[in-house]
């Protein structure tokens, strides 16, 4: 899929692979969006698919050393024309944004104001009032008689 030489329309006659790819989740229509924006970068840079999709597999910090395949000297030399491909930003911008996961439930439910008022009751909370000169651990300890000056080491300033 990174090299983009799968798309929607480029299905097997027998339909053996492509049922394959299916079924194990190799081709979505998250991939095929994806190899979709890899070709139109190439097509501006003049370069193929598989270069761009190489070049941009280098830029992931993530990615140590891609595979790449080659079956023939061909396919190797092409491979090999990676090393010369540079991004604009917005070109590494827009396969980014392609490459974005969408992370579905909970996470999606979490972060909508549905989720935050279920979950909070739409409580709003207010930052903690600072005390010059003493914690409320030391306040505390102090108005109790326990006489403890924020040492975080006995058990009264440690929260007990």
């Amino acid at each position: 899929m990174t090299t983009a030489t799968v798309t929607a329309a480029s299905d097997d006659s027998d339909g053996t692979r492509r049922e394959f790819n299916i079924a194990n989740g190799a081709r979505t229509e998250r991939g095929l969006a994806i190899a979709d924006v890899v070709k139109e970068v190439a097509a501006e840079q003049g370069r193929t698919a598989g270069q761009v999709g190489l070049a941009w597999l280098l830029q992931n910090r993530g990615v140590t050393s891609p595979i790449i395949g080659a079956r023939t000297p061909a396919q190797l030399k092409d491979n090999l024309g990676t090393l010369d491909v540079e991004f604009t930003a917005s070109q590494l911008a827009r396969l980014e944004e392609a490459d974005v996961i969408e992370l579905g439930f909970p996470h999606d439910f979490l972060a909508s104001d549905r989720g935050r008022t279920s979950n909070t009751g739409n409580l709003k909370t207010e930052p903690r009032r600072s005390y010059p000169g003493r914690s409320p651990v030391e306040r505390r300890g102090r108005r109790e008689g326990r006489g403890c000056r924020g040492c975080r080491w006995c058990r009264w300033c440690r929260g007990h």
